[in-house]
């Protein structure tokens, strides 16, 4: 098998089944894991830091392809499309996105994605005990803010620029639901879809009690990201910034279906409730 990036390593890693991976891409999700389970992630040979070409991934003439989105397939350049696989007689696995016009409010993008990869291993109930080991792990989170208003939430990934949009999430795809999950609102959850462009004026109307950071690899320390989100003049406005109320994640624990999203779950809570604790 030849994974389209680290978080499917990973799930393979907790079903039992990394022995089955011949090459992976995308190992900055290894980060995250625990140093024993990082050391064996790190031994599988890498196609690329990021998202691997069609050809990388042909030439290991794997028996399937799995992958955390489909944008991995043909939506960055490059990338080997779904037809690219089927003509080379490669079956591929990847994680869906909601249906258009769905609110994810929960963990069911990764519940779904860790079911349809034992059911292609035949491992159907090491899937349904690792979804229920992470529904414990996120429990101890979901109890600090139990019977407690939600907070409003803004997710972002850059300090706005003057004159120009703020990229946010909507209320289609799993951040949403790691939100909802941690006790957040986000603010622009009736958008559709998993990402949407707003404009600065709704973002101050919506007065977010808290701001969730996305960090990339290669891009912003989180450091760097907080400090620039807090001298934002556009963002001086709102609450969050105000009272300093800040948690960045990685995009690695935060935007894919992966066994990584308790973590997310329990940061995002734990700093969303901080007061109340």
């Amino acid at each position: 098998m030849v994974t389209l990036d680290g978080g499917a390593a990973g799930l393979l890693l907790r079903l039992g089944l990394l022995d089955r991976v011949v090459a992976t891409a995308g190992n900055d999700f290894f980060a995250a894991y625990p140093t024993g389970d990082r050391t064996r992630l790190n031994r599988i040979p890498l196609l690329s830091d990021r998202l691997p070409n069609r050809e990388q991934v042909i030439a290991e003439r794997p028996d399937l392809v799995l992958g955390t989105s489909t944008l991995e397939l043909g939506g960055f350049p490059g990338t080997p499309t779904a037809r690219d696989l089927s003509v080379a007689g490669i079956p591929v696995v990847v994680a869906c996105a909601a249906p258009t016009g769905t609110r994810v409010r929960d963990l069911a993008p990764t519940w779904q994605f860790i079911r349809d990869t034992a059911r292609a291993f035949g491992v159907e109930q090491r899937g349904e005990a690792l979804i229920t080991q992470l529904g414990a792990e996120i429990a101890p989170a979901r109890a600090l803010f139990e019977g407690r208003p939600p907070v409003r939430t803004l997710v972002l990934s850059a300090a706005p620029a003057a004159g120009q949009s703020i990229g946010t999430i909507g209320g289609g795809g799993l951040a949403n639901g790691i939100v909802s999950q941690a006790g957040g609102a986000n603010i622009f959850a009736d958008l559709p879809g998993d990402s949407a462009n707003v404009n600065l004026e709704e973002v101050v109307a919506r007065d977010p009690e808290a701001i969730v950071a996305i960090t990339f690899a290669g891009s912003a320390k989180a450091a760097d990201l907080v400090s620039a989100i807090l001298a934002s003049p556009q963002l001086a406005r709102i609450t969050a910034v105000r009272e300093r109320r800040i948690v960045t994640v990685s995009n690695t624990v935060f935007l894919s279906p992966s066994p990584l999203n308790g973590q997310a779950v329990t940061m995002v809570g734990a700093a969303l409730h901080r007061s109340a604790r």
